[in-house]
């Protein structure tokens, strides 16, 4: 059995064919975040998440061809470590999906 405490809000970001990001709310005064952020996507399609600073981009990868960027399966959640993250990016290849994260420790 895993577990997560959420240590700040929750936040939705609205996840399209064109990278756009947003700042992960933090709790407290915290302005990067060393822990982990569940991402959830209750989109049907995969989205590509990336974690970084205020330009984060994420991006899809091709044939031979790596991107900034780690998978979400439509209709499922993922833990990551993202230490030292202030901003999420997000992408699909197709379609617009809902994707909720929040900051916290542990895993999903």
């Amino acid at each position: 059995m895993s577990s997560f405490s959420p240590s700040a809000n929750a936040a939705l970001i609205s996840v399209g064919t064109s990278s756009s990001a947003v700042a992960i709310p933090l709790p407290g005064s915290a302005t990067t975040w060393a822990h982990e952020v569940l991402v959830t996507n209750t989109g049907t399609n995969a989205v590509f998440v990336a974690f970084g600073g205020a330009g984060v981009t994420a991006a899809i990868p091709a044939t031979d061809t790596p991107a900034d960027g780690v998978i979400v399966p439509g209709g499922s959640s993922q833990a990551f470590s993202v230490n030292g993250a202030s901003h999420m990016a997000g992408i699909a290849s197709t379609g617009t999906n809902a994707v909720y994260f929040v900051a916290g420790v542990g895993n999903a």
